[in-house]
């Protein structure tokens, strides 16, 4: 027996991870209740920072919403930009009332960053619910009126899918990277056990969010979308992550190695805080491919069950969330996100003592 004993514990490890995946899995097959009809009055808030290249792009979608018009409006705030992004919204504003440019509140007492820009249009937001997204994001036409359809009364938070568009591997590993964050997300979220969502396809009600504080008392996080989540979750609130190509948001990729790394390096800044459930997740994860590079080198028999059960289960998470909204060509490049994943999550333990000082949008945040 004892000659068996690391190919057990290497099979149960692995065991584990898969377990994890299959509750995804199960939570994506289930079907979530929507309601016919839920017509209240929303404010879609829009952080900028320097985003005179892409917000022209986000108001469109915006504007085009299948969603009556006096029923939303569009906040823009412009967050100490350096280029021409108000002057554009500007040209916007003048053709639409209902989009509204505020300048990021000059408040000490209010946390730096994002938060900030977010508080700030809360602050002037009329809306019963509120929708997040960001300045390079394109939305479906159908994102508001769908997302508010999975609302009920005791729903607090919905949160949907973002997808980086883009051609080429690259683009094709960074798409089929998120697809795999938001299928384990909304997995566990059918599965009764939410964990967050992303600040670019993110709705929540407005009583809910006072409730918290606000983001003043939350204080300062890299990762103010994880941050918020988490705060709704705590005082009872109950959150859905929905996988749907009607409410898809579009985002652009990072375009370099360097761009991939600082995102990660952010995203491991805002996750140091994070409930024990989800180092759970990310140890088992950890574990799994320490497994399958280990199981060769014991000289254990059909060690290639290992990653080829591992993969399928990764596959059908995957394919689960392009199956939702609609986007199969992607996957060609399964294999590689495959490979980019071994090595990311092998050294994500690496990455975090690096991650107390994070640069974003050319401001340094510790």
């Amino acid at each position: 027996m004892t000659g068996y004993m690391p190919e057990l514990i290497l099979i149960s490890v692995t065991g584990l991870y898969l377990l994890l995946m299959l509750i995804a899995i199960f939570g994506l097959l289930k079907k979530q209740k929507v309601r016919a009809q839920y017509s209240v009055f929303v404010s879609v808030i829009v952080p900028a920072r320097n985003e005179a290249g892409n917000i022209g792009n986000c108001i469109e979608s915006l504007l085009k919403q299948n969603y009556p018009p006096h029923l939303y409006e569009l906040i823009i705030v412009n967050d100490g930009s350096e280029d021409q992004t108000a002057e554009t919204v500007r040209i916007y504003q003048q053709k639409d009332k209902r989009v509204i440019l505020l300048d990021c509140l000059a408040d000490s007492l209010l946390p730096p960053g994002k938060s900030r820009a977010l508080e700030t249009g809360l602050r002037a937001a009329k809306g019963e619910v509120i929708f997040n997204t960001d300045a390079d994001c394109d939305v479906s036409e159908d994102w508001l009126s769908e997302t508010l359809a999975f609302y009920s009364d005791e729903i607090s938070m919905v949160n949907g899918v973002t997808l980086p568009e883009g051609d080429g591997w690259f683009n094709g590993v960074q798409t089929l990277d998120f697809a795999f964050l938001h299928g384990v997300a909304a997995g566990f979220s059918g599965a009764g056990l939410p964990l967050a969502g992303m600040g670019n396809n993110m709705s929540y009600r407005k009583d809910i969010y006072q409730k918290t504080g606000g983001f003043e008392k939350l204080g300062f996080s890299i990762t103010e979308d994880f941050q918020l989540t988490r705060a709704i979750l705590n005082i009872g609130g109950r959150v859905r992550h929905i996988a749907s190509h009607k409410t898809l948001v579009v985002t652009k990729p990072v375009d370099t190695i360097g761009g991939l790394y600082s995102q990660k390096k952010r995203w491991a800044a805002g996750g140091i805080k994070s409930p024990p459930f989800f180092y759970l997740l990310f140890f088992a994860a950890w574990l799994a491919n320490v497994a399958t590079l280990i199981f060769p080198f014991i000289g254990a028999g059909g060690w290639l069950l290992l990653p080829v059960v591992r993969f399928l289960a990764d596959f059908l998470v995957i394919w689960m969330v392009m199956k939702k909204v609609k986007i199969w060509g992607k996957l060609r490049y399964f294999l590689l996100f495959e490979l980019y994943l071994s090595a990311y999550v092998l050294i994500f333990p690496l990455i975090i003592p690096f991650s107390k000082v994070v640069r974003w949008k050319g401001r340094i945040f510790r």
